[in-house]
């Protein structure tokens, strides 16, 4: 068995990307999409606002291009993300 763990992006859920992947699942019908949600936390760039993040963004502005170079390699919630993920791993993985 397959599985793939799609992580969305700053301020999406996963419910946002169930439907994206309905023409693939089609060819590839014993693969499992698995479509989690981030926390709802304070994200720096957006001026303090609560919304999904999987970790705080503090020098972003989607104006003026990436994420810029002064982003902490090590954000907060990152590392409560980076748990996240491989528990969802193991969890897939005893799944079958």
């Amino acid at each position: 068995a397959a599985a793939i763990l799609w992580i969305h992006g700053l301020g999406d859920t996963g419910d946002g990307w169930k439907g994206a992947f309905s023409r693939v699942s089609k060819y590839v019908p014993t693969v499992r999409f698995v479509h989690p949600t981030a926390p709802e936390q304070p994200v720096t760039c957006q001026g303090g606002c609560r919304m999904t993040s999987w970790f705080d963004i503090t020098n972003w502005n989607p104006a003026t291009g990436g994420i810029d170079l002064k982003e902490p390699d090590t954000p907060a919630g990152l590392d409560d993300s980076v748990t996240f993920v491989h528990e969802q791993l193991e969890i897939l993985e005893n799944q079958g």
